[in-house]
């Protein structure tokens, strides 16, 4: 017989532990702990069952051992004798000892916790949508005694610094304008990335959040935004940090034009030359001859080469004077050994141009009262040229090369005829599109169409907007009068299903309160005129040259089976009633009523097999079906009460025109 395990030894109870015991093993006030766990990563878990009563926090005992190693354990502790210190000096009234204590206190980095957390530069970027919106809302935040001023400038500057780089590698896709905020969506190293911005109001901070909390995922993620900035701006052969222009920050209030992007010299030269002897002297250049750059070297001058054509000019130009005359590009075995990932294929390029070309050739002067740094950098990241009023300004207002100015005024006191106004929505809803909207549908002072969505699947969703099939129809490039009969037959349309709907609900009712043998006779009737054929019929049989009729539509044929089986089903009952029936039915008349009727009894059949299947389901599984069912009628049930809403608004429509039009 085996020795008995003691209680508490093995198992859960070792597994887990509570946060009291974790803070008495590891010396930390509850503060300190919970600062140190957003740092590293560490959240609680929650065991199966109850160990040590309820109401308790537990942890994984591991995760509390890999703490106890940490070396900001050492700095907390150091900071906690420094604020002894500091209250000891204000006792004594001694104001030098306390800055002096403050100047030399303990300060650390949180390099190695990033580089812990994040071992590829792909896992750092899956984590950058939390990093950006928090570090956005930062940067909206007055300054006060929870929040400096140095933390909301620090985190504006890093977000500025992120949709820099967006911008000059075309990278965003997606733009959505919401009472939250802008969301936008990048496409960065192969991850999708999404992250909100703020509207530029004062915030009103509500006295629920803890601002403490929140300050100490900012202080993490403003480290984990500089490794990630970094290593972005050193992928297309730029400097960082970027110098930020006092002048433009001045006068321009911020925004991406204050900040001044430079390429790097080395870096560039190594990418686009793959060879390392390209800082060496010329004539030693010459005399060796030059080694084929490896598989990585190979893969970073793919990338620079993926990048803007008049990006990769100017970084020709400027690497000019570092490159070897022998250097030669890669070949096609080591494309091949650099592994299939880095290989862009045609439609990847093509699309990345699409992006970068959107609004190449459009010179845009943004007015005052629009959202400056949104539209500017939608505009830059989509290829335009870009312009706000100041002295430091790309061009002024008066520019005869401008092209599109954006305001939000009904009126403008000076109008130039050569360029078009329009609101800020065509910048967003072109992008979006990728597509040059008409700039009629958004000058001043017109109702604006609706702002579609580009994160809902119109398809997944089961309805398609009607702003939608006008984009489909501009997009087929069909002339303008064509777009508005269409949008003048669908409107008919609308309120044609409207009105059908209120009269297939009378002929319910009608039928409803009919009887059988009414409706046997009216059967019986029908099927006796449907026998003979109109004289008008023979004449155009007779006019027509074909021998062969026109194919009938798939709607024909569903409706002579119908009337067929109808025909059929009365000839049935009048001959079981031993009364008279009309004209037979013909020998392709029947087989049809039998296709029919068997593919009546295949439905039921099938409905049949779906009953027993769901007989045969387990609880589990019913119960998940049933969720399902329920989720595809609710999802029905909104597209309906949406179309109902368009029938609705369709009614209403010529009405408010009218109106408007005897104001």
């Amino acid at each position: 017989m085996g020795r008995e395990k003691k209680k508490g030894t093995s198992g859960a109870a070792v597994s887990f532990i509570t946060r009291n015991a974790a803070l008495k093993k590891l010396q930390l006030s509850l503060g300190e702990f919970r600062r140190l766990c957003i740092l590293k990563g560490i959240f609680p878990r929650d065991p199966k069952k109850t160990l040590r009563g309820k109401n308790k926090t537990y942890y994984f005992t591991k995760d509390i051992l890999f703490l106890s190693h940490d070396p900001l354990l050492q700095k907390f502790r150091e900071y906690r004798i420094l604020k002894k210190k500091v209250k000891r000096a204000q006792a004594k009234n001694d104001p030098d000892a306390v800055q002096r204590l403050r100047e030399h206190g303990p300060k650390y980095t949180l390099d190695h916790i990033v580089r812990e957390r994040y071992p590829r530069f792909v896992d750092a970027l899956q984590d950058v949508d939390d990093a950006l919106c928090m570090l956005h809302a930062f940067a909206r935040l007055p300054n006060s005694t929870k929040v400096k001023g140095t933390r909301a400038h620090n985190c504006d500057r890093l977000c500025r610094e992120f949709d820099a780089y967006v911008a000059r590698s075309h990278s965003l896709r997606k733009v959505f304008v919401s009472i939250k905020g802008v969301y936008f969506q990048a496409q960065v190293f192969g991850q999708t990335i999404t992250w909100l911005t703020p509207h530029r109001f004062h915030p009103q901070i509500p006295k629920d959040v803890d601002l403490k909390v929140m300050t100490h995922f900012s202080e993490f993620y403003e480290s984990m935004m500089k490794f990630v900035n970094n290593k972005l701006y050193n992928s297309i052969g730029l400097k960082y940090p970027p110098q930020l222009d006092a002048d433009r920050e001045s006068t321009l209030g911020g925004g991406l034009d204050a900040l001044l992007l430079q390429f790097d010299k080395a870096g560039a030269a190594g990418a686009l030359s793959a060879d390392p002897d390209a800082g060496a002297d010329s004539s030693d250049a010459q005399a060796t001859q030059p080694r084929r750059p490896n598989a990585s070297e190979a893969a970073s001058a793919r990338r620079i080469r993926t990048l803007d054509s008049q990006q990769l000019l100017l970084l020709d130009k400027r690497a000019d004077a570092d490159l070897p005359a022998a250097a030669a590009p890669a070949d096609d075995d080591d494309e091949a050994a650099a592994g299939p990932d880095d290989a862009f294929t045609e439609q990847q390029r093509q699309a990345a141009d699409s992006y970068s070309t959107l609004l190449r050739g459009c010179k845009i002067f943004l007015a005052r009262e629009v959202p400056q740094q949104a539209l500017s950098f939608v505009i830059q990241s989509f290829g335009g040229e870009v312009s706000l009023e100041g002295p430091a300004a790309a061009f002024a207002e008066n520019d005869p090369g401008i092209t599109h100015q954006v305001v939000d005024r009904n009126s403008q006191a000076h109008q130039y005829l050569s360029r078009a106004y329009v609101q800020p929505q065509w910048v967003f809803d072109s992008v979006n599109e990728l597509l040059r909207l008409p700039e009629q549908q958004y000058a001043p002072g017109v109702e604006l169409p609706p702002h579609l969505s580009p994160f809902v699947d119109d398809a997944q969703e089961g309805y398609t907007p009607l702003r939608r099939e006008q984009i489909e129809r501009i997009r087929q490039g069909l002339p303008e009068v064509v777009q508005q009969a269409i949008l003048q037959t669908e409107l008919g349309a609308a309120h044609g299903e409207t009105t059908a709907d209120a009269d297939d609900d009378d002929d319910e009712e009608n039928d409803d309160s009919d009887d059988e043998p009414a409706a046997l006779d009216s059967m019986t009737a029908a099927a006796a005129g449907d026998g003979a054929p109109a004289d008008g019929d023979d004449d155009a049989e007779s006019e027509n040259g074909d021998d062969e009729p026109p194919a009938p539509s798939s709607d024909d044929d569903n409706d002579a089976v119908d009337e067929l089986e109808a025909q059929y089903q009365a000839e049935l009952k009048a001959e079981m009633r031993g009364g008279s029936y009309g004209t037979p039915v013909s020998a392709k008349g029947r087989s049809m009523a039998r296709s029919a009727e068997k593919a009546k009894e295949d439905e039921r059949a099938q409905r049949d097999d779906s009953h027993l299947a769901k007989i045969m389901m387990t609880k589990k599984n019913k119960r998940l079906y049933y969720r399902m069912q329920h989720g595809i009628k609710q999802k029905q049930k909104k597209n309906d009460q949406l179309m109902k809403k368009r029938r609705e608004h369709a009614e209403q429509r010529p009405q408010s025109a009218a109106k408007k039009q005897k104001q």
